[in-house]
């Protein structure tokens, strides 16, 4: 018999019905977690994983929710229409339904540009949160749109098409255009939006205890520049930060399936800790 039950669903979000994957322990629990995934494609390449994560945390005590974002994967919306604001309004509401739950301690699980969203939240509701584990994390919003930008671009030229500058990609977002980016339309107001968040901009982040985690594709290589200037940032706003580099593929980036299971012991180590 399993150590924890999986219970699937939907619940009511701001804007429509989200998919939610509750993972919980079977006996007694010391703290829930909401976990917030990646997002477009990257979200699909990384179910598997997450999957993998939120049974961890389980066996070691930590109720696990995994939600669709709004506009994406099993939830309500079409992808056009996710926006920052809403995903927002959805995160608080999960927060105060698992207060409601239990009183246990609620702690927030950001992979990729889930962990941007989940400093963000923290930065306004310094109190509600315990503390928080980053995992591969987007560090500054401008950089992640301009990534997608750049898809944009390679698949513009692929297909022979007139290739638009960034630039003038920003400019068409500004006026309210949507965009086509690897077979998903963005809605300008998230680009907008996504564009201005950064890790290093949350100065209400403080006090925490942060887990960072990352996958490097050389070992000993560590924390990238970025990162750990995010991560000094961080700390010198009073917050606790405990740095991982473990050797696992980057899942997010890849077509094909492939196995990435150093990362769990370091989340059982994070669950045993919280």
């Amino acid at each position: 018999m399993a150590d924890y039950h999986i219970q699937p669903g939907f619940i009511s979000g701001a804007h429509g019905d989200l998919y939610k994957l509750d993972v919980m322990p079977i006996k007694d629990m010391r703290a829930q977690v909401v976990y917030l995934p990646p997002h477009g494609e990257e979200l699909n390449r990384c179910r598997s994983l997450i999957a993998a994560q939120a049974r961890v945390f389980a066996l070691n005590g930590i109720g696990c929710r995994v939600v669709d974002y709004f506009g994406s994967g099993d939830s309500d919306g079409d992808f056009s229409e996710g926006t920052l604001d809403i995903w927002q309004q959805d995160l608080a509401t999960q927060v105060r339904e698992l207060k409601a739950i239990s009183s246990v301690p609620v702690y927030l699980v950001g992979f990729r540009l889930g962990a941007l969203l989940a400093a963000s939240y923290i930065n306004d509701n310094v109190e509600a949160i315990k503390g928080a584990l980053f995992i591969q994390p987007v560090v500054q919003g401008k950089q992640y749109v301009t990534q997608l930008l750049r898809q944009r671009m390679a698949g513009q030229m692929g297909t022979g098409a007139t290739v638009e500058s960034t630039d003038q990609m920003r400019e068409s977002i500004l006026a309210g255009n949507n965009l086509e980016i690897g077979g998903y339309e963005f809605n300008s107001k998230l680009l907008v939006d996504l564009d201005k968040l950064s890790l290093t901009g949350n100065v209400n982040l403080i006090n925490q205890e942060i887990f960072w985690l990352e996958f490097e594709q050389n070992i000993g290589k560590g924390l990238s520049i970025g990162s750990q200037r995010a991560v000094d940032g961080l700390k010198d706003l009073g917050n606790s930060v405990e740095t991982e580099c473990v050797f696992d593929p980057p899942i997010w980036q890849l077509h094909e399936r492939a196995s990435a299971n150093k990362n769990l012991e370091f989340i059982k180590r994070v669950a045993l800790q919280w």
